[in-house]
């Protein structure tokens, strides 16, 4: 087996709440990957928690209840940003793979970095590959602006950040959380996290 470089360790997802009636944007699934398409102003969804890993204190994920399989979010308006989100949100289901990059890198599925520069390629933004130097890449966000879609929300220490998540808005991000869960949709704060801050990759112009 082939040994891959390692990466920051992944942080298990969070805890569940109603998703705020914005513009949104739709995912249907399908038997495959998601496609998204405009949608109007709508009431919430109700929400329904999958239990975490017994194994872990991490808080709850979010999973489309059978009958509707939909997502509601807030579409972007920077055409770069809804370019990374719509990257991000296609490749929801694929599992988690430490380092990985993705399949068209040959790979299966993601780490969490590996998520994040794969959506930003896809807006062609350049990202470090790792949580961490993604964090020092910037630009920080100040801790009193409120996060918008696209930013990427980091976890652990200044010294040590091991995760990062794509934040889509109303308090939720897609992210690749650990060794045997999917890239999925959570919560981006929960109890006894240790969120760090966040980034503005497409405050950046090309």
């Amino acid at each position: 087996m082939t040994t891959l470089p390692a990466h920051p360790q992944d942080l298990g997802s969070a805890p569940v709440a109603q998703i705020e009636a914005a513009p949104q944007m739709r995912v249907n699934y399908g038997p495959t990957r998601p496609t998204t398409t405009p949608l109007p102003p709508l009431p919430s969804p109700t929400a329904h928690p999958m239990p975490a890993p017994a194994s872990a204190a991490a808080p709850q994920v979010f999973a489309a209840p059978p009958a509707t399989r939909r997502w509601y979010m807030p579409a972007p308006a920077d055409p770069r940003v809804r370019a990374a989100v719509t990257a991000a949100l296609a490749q929801l289901g694929l599992p988690y793979v430490w380092g990985g990059d993705g399949p068209t890198q040959g790979e299966t599925g993601f780490d969490c970095s590996g998520l994040t520069t794969f959506a930003y390629r896809a807006a062609a933004i350049s990202l470090p590959r790792t949580a961490h130097t993604q964090y020092l890449a910037g630009p920080r966000i100040p801790p009193e602006t409120a996060l918008l879609p696209g930013d990427l929300v980091f976890y652990g220490t200044p010294d040590r950040v091991h995760h990062v998540g794509l934040y889509l808005g109303a308090d939720y991000m897609i992210n690749a959380p650990t060794f045997g869960q999917p890239v999925q949709i959570a919560h981006h704060r929960w109890p006894g996290d240790d969120y760090l801050g966040a980034t503005r990759p497409a405050a950046v112009l090309p």
